[in-house]
């Protein structure tokens, strides 16, 4: 492990959906050469231990895969989180994914009750949700509270 590796870590992975988030709410996409380039940056900081980290770019490929068939989940936000789990290994991206989904329950809660709420008003009724600051809730969570899930 790289010297301030525990600081680099955070760094990177808030930049990285930062950097996300605004390509999102932009263009409603999130561009893959971001995700490639982080992903890159996370493998080689984890030089020392290349099997936490790739089996943390497999962990949400493999489990979020079925969501993104029936278009409940974006290919970008999976790339994402293969870009963290590359970065943070394994147990980080799972907590992080499962933290990410309560966030987003949270929000899309908020959004029905302000929708019922405001049934007329054209604005809120056509607004798109999208995951990423879910994803940042989760991943900033994550690093505050821990990720030992188990």
């Amino acid at each position: 492990m790289f010297p301030f590796s525990e600081i680099i870590k955070p760094t990177l992975t808030i930049l990285l959906i930062l950097t996300c988030l605004v390509t999102d709410i932009k263009t409603a996409t999130i561009k893959n050469y971001i995700c490639i380039i982080f992903a890159v940056f996370g493998l080689l900081l984890n030089i020392f231990n290349p099997f936490d980290s790739m089996i943390g770019v497999i962990i949400p490929i493999a489990l979020l895969y079925i969501m993104f068939r029936f278009n409940v989940l974006g290919g970008g936000d999976i790339k994402l989180f293969a870009a963290i789990g590359a970065i943070n290994g394994s147990a980080y991206v799972f907590a992080c994914m499962l933290y990410s989904f309560v966030f987003g329950g949270v929000i899309g809660l908020i959004y029905f009750v302000v929708k019922k709420f405001r049934k007329h008003d054209l604005k809120i009724r056509n607004i798109k949700i999208i995951f990423t600051p879910a994803i940042l809730l989760g991943a900033i969570y994550g690093y505050v509270c821990g990720f030992q899930i188990f």
